[in-house]
């Protein structure tokens, strides 16, 4: 049992222990390995300006990129640049901005 105890603490997103001290594999789903209207409605409202607040770079923006980013960084698997080209373009732009990520 301590051995899979240790497991937990090495990957507690990937194992899950159950009600029944069982440990189980667990696959976190960001929502975005399936079909999302939510980016999709992003994706089109960036196709149409570079920013989400009156075409401007705004606080909207710093907080949007900051989930998709966060998202990548973590889940590098996930497929986003096919479904949603927009969206991965807006997120390098935010990223290249000189001090975002101060």
């Amino acid at each position: 049992q301590s051995q899979n105890s240790n497991k937990i603490h090495q990957n507690p997103i990937m194992l899950v222990k159950t009600n029944d001290d069982h440990i189980t594999n667990f696959r976190y789903d960001t929502g975005l390995r399936n079909p999302n209207r939510r980016i999709d409605t992003l994706n089109t409202l960036l196709s149409q300006s570079p920013h989400l607040v009156q075409g401007k770079f705004s606080l909207a923006d710093v907080a949007v990129a900051s989930y998709l980013l966060y998202v990548i960084q973590f889940f590098p698997d996930v497929e986003l640049y096919q479904r949603w080209p927009h969206v991965v373009r807006y997120m390098r732009e935010c990223a290249g901005r000189e001090g975002y990520g101060q």
